[in-house]
């Protein structure tokens, strides 16, 4: 069971899932939001067409005036990524497992390192902005095979009362949206809200319990578990993707 990111870049992924291959070994993530029940049921609802067509997705996620106090979150070298690699891949994960993880092919990127232009600073009293050398803002554009699109925000230093974290599914029937759950359908010239009944989301702490059971039952039952090879694969070239767009200043191919 490894925590998320996977690994600092494509390659080392790579290596990882060859080295579990080869030795017939079970890998699985961290990424206990598959666990939501909104997120299962959305999932649900989109593969069962009622949505139609998901041509464009938006997810946003991010922090209020807050980088985390570990070097391993404020520094290049050891973090590999910011908050995409940190905060926004939980809900980059849920939203490719909720479209059923369509294939990418090409994304663009632009990040900001706005930290040093602020009058006070997010990091707190452990550290100063020099021992920060990392953005704290991304945004892009993913482009899949099937032709339809996501756009992805995050960041670390939100303003308070701004939007936190959430996600939006336009379909060519209706949209859906996650925190909170809300699914609309064009019925008859009018909007109706279909949104279904659920129990209450589990806390974090229940959430990663269940992606650690779900591994576990994998081993026993010798089944593949709920957090796939490819799909881990595909998350990491996705992140690893942004930055090299926002760093090269264009769009880049995402190679499977």
């Amino acid at each position: 069971m490894i925590s998320k990111p996977l690994a600092l870049n494509p390659a080392q992924a790579e290596d990882i899932i060859a080295a579990a291959r080869r030795c017939e070994r079970l890998v699985s993530m961290a990424l206990q939001n598959r666990c939501l029940h909104t997120v299962q049921a959305l999932r649900r609802f989109i593969s069962s067409g009622r949505l139609g067509q998901v041509y464009h997705t938006r997810i946003w996620n991010g922090h209020v005036m807050h980088i985390p106090d570990t070097p391993t979150m404020r520094q290049r070298r050891l973090a590999g990524g910011s908050v995409v690699f940190h905060t926004l891949v939980h809900l980059l994960d849920a939203a490719l497992w909720i479209l059923g993880n369509p294939s990418s092919r090409r994304v663009s990127g632009a990040s900001y390192r706005r930290l040093p232009h602020m009058e006070r600073t997010a990091l707190g009293p452990e550290g100063g902005q020099g021992e920060c050398d990392i953005e704290d803002f991304n945004t892009g554009l993913v482009h899949f095979e099937n032709g339809a699109t996501m756009s992805l925000e995050s960041n670390w230093l939100m303003h308070p009362g701004g939007r936190s974290s959430g996600g939006e599914f336009l379909g060519d029937l209706g949209v859906a949206s996650l925190r909170p759950l809300r699914i609309e359908l064009e019925e008859g010239g009018d909007i109706v809200d279909v949104t279904p009944a659920l129990p209450a989301d589990e806390s974090v702490a229940d959430r990663c319990g269940n992606i650690i059971h779900d591994l576990c039952q994998s081993v026993l039952e010798d089944r593949l578990p709920l957090v796939r090879f490819e799909q881990m694969l595909d998350v990491q070239r996705i992140m690893n993707g942004l930055y090299d767009a926002a760093g090269q200043g264009r769009e880049v191919e995402i190679a499977a």
